[in-house]
């Protein structure tokens, strides 16, 4: 499969020719109505909730009747739980099948912090390897060997 670069000259796909591939899936169209739903609760939700408030909530599932609301930090769902009975009643005078409003405080999500493993050879290993590249025919492996050579080479330079 090829892959194009676009450019600002150059045009990408027709959107609505996507749309209407997508539409014709019923995976995607069942995908395509959740959306909508969701886009629309979360309009009824900001339309009820203060401007500072509206932002900072997230629509989850509505499961067995019960809609859950996430915030970033207690602060912002201790104050969603003071507006809780005016948005349950909001909500079902507006046609949401909605009994009740579970509110769970989700932290952001922050990126784990991965500290990159070195391998360190012995004399005797980077040199095994060296005979090994030698050895062998011109393939990707014999490429990757040498780029481990070649970073064995420096890790054993840079401890000089």
């Amino acid at each position: 499969m090829s892959s194009q670069n676009f450019t600002k000259s150059s045009r990408p796909p027709n959107a609505s020719s996507v749309v209407k591939l997508l539409e014709r899936n019923e995976t995607f169209a069942q995908l395509r109505a959740g959306i909508k739903q969701i886009a629309a609760l979360e309009h009824d939700l900001a339309s009820v909730l203060p401007d500072y408030l509206a932002p900072n909530i997230s629509v989850g599932p509505i499961k067995n009747g019960t809609l859950s609301l996430l915030t970033a930090h207690n602060a912002l769902a201790a104050r969603l739980r003071h507006l809780e009975p005016r948005l349950l009643q909001t909500l079902q005078e507006r046609g949401w099948l909605v009994d009740a409003i579970k509110i769970r405080v989700q932290s952001p999500h922050t990126k784990p912090i991965f500290t990159a493993k070195e391998a360190h050879l012995s004399k005797t290993g980077l040199t095994c390897l060296q005979d090994l590249h030698q050895k062998i025919s011109p393939s990707p492996l014999q490429t990757a060997i040498a780029q481990m050579i070649e970073r064995q080479t420096k890790i054993s330079q840079e401890k000089i």
